[in-house]
């Protein structure tokens, strides 16, 4: 069957007369080479629910202002995020760049969006809540006599690196064995770690990045944790899973077991670790350009997470000084 060419698509006037399996092979065909697959697949699926909504109130094409601006309301009203709305005016963009439409969205569009932003919810911005250091002390006192040694250390190592390296989840969960190894400089020694892929690449160079963990001696110290777990960990290429490719759900998956057995409140995924260690980072005295430079954050972005310490168990009024 033949493919759409993009020509074609800016020369029809109306959505009723393109078969959603022609969209299909036009979305199949769009790769972008500067984003991850991840990326890809979200603003695909932005793609298919602006075409949808388009044939359900018989708009025509191309789009115009009203017609995005419309869409972004109706995205809002279903959940209450700026943000969501945010990435799907990325990933409409992309498309009318592909289907050789010019982009309809203009100023006026932002103020929409500077609007939304206005009245989001309050409680999906804070959706997400950081994972804290006293959580990891709290299991390796408590969890072993409900769990398995194996699954004890797994754990634990998961969250001690989860909020040192500020890692995303699926960085965190396909850390390969063969990207370890020992460092030992100035007077400092422990692990040299390499994550392949990132979800940021300010060059688009798809270097990766080289991370490097300390040995400190302490109870959460890293380096123990990581040998504890070399002795019971399965054969395998992954640090954690062996032969079978990992991603930020199964991490997902080991914090809820961790927050269900330390009867912590449920909202945590992945990120958790990220938000967390950042706000650990930040009320330890870690200057936000400091925070920036252990991960690939924007300044900007970096405030997003660093509101997070307002919900520290931390008694912020006394630190300050009151």
């Amino acid at each position: 069957m033949r493919t759409i060419e993009p020509q074609e698509l800016k020369d029809i006037h109306n959505l009723s007369y393109i078969r959603k399996h022609t969209l299909q092979q036009l979305a199949e065909r769009i790769k972008f080479q500067d984003i991850k697959i991840s990326t890809y697949k979200t603003y695909k699926t932005y793609w298919f629910r602006y075409i949808n909504f388009n044939l359900q109130y018989k708009n025509a094409f191309p789009p115009n202002k009203d017609n995005v601006e419309q869409f972004l309301v109706y995205l809002f009203l279903k959940i209450s995020s700026d943000k969501n709305c945010k990435r799907c005016l990325i990933a409409l963009r992309k498309l009318f760049i592909v289907a050789d439409v010019k982009d309809s969205s203009d100023h006026n569009t932002t103020r929409l969006l500077n609007g939304l932003n206005n009245i989001s919810s309050v409680s999906f911005e804070l959706e997400r809540l950081p994972w804290k250091i006293s959580f990891i002390r709290q299991w390796i006192t408590s969890s072993s006599k409900f769990q398995t040694y194996e699954f004890y250390v797994l754990s634990t190592l998961v969250m001690i690196l989860g909020l040192r390296l500020l890692l995303r989840g699926t960085e965190l969960a396909t850390i390969m064995n063969e990207d370890i190894s020992g460092f030992s400089q100035n007077g400092k020694n422990g692990l040299k770690l390499r994550i392949r892929s990132t979800k940021v690449d300010r060059f688009r160079r798809r270097k990766g990045k080289t991370l490097f963990l300390e040995k400190t001696g302490s109870d959460i110290c890293p380096v123990k944790w990581f040998d504890k777990w070399c002795k019971v960990k399965p054969i395998g290429r992954y640090l954690f899973s062996g032969e079978v490719l990992w991603n930020y759900k199964n991490i997902t998956e080991i914090l809820r077991v961790v927050a269900s057995t330390l009867q912590l409140e449920s909202n945590y995924s992945s990120h958790s670790l990220r938000i967390g260690g950042a706000t650990e980072a930040h009320l330890a005295g870690f200057s936000e350009a400091t925070i920036s430079g252990m991960e690939d954050w924007s300044r900007p972005s970096i405030h997003l997470y660093l509101r997070s310490c307002l919900h520290s168990d931390r008694n912020l009024s006394k630190e300050m000084g009151f």
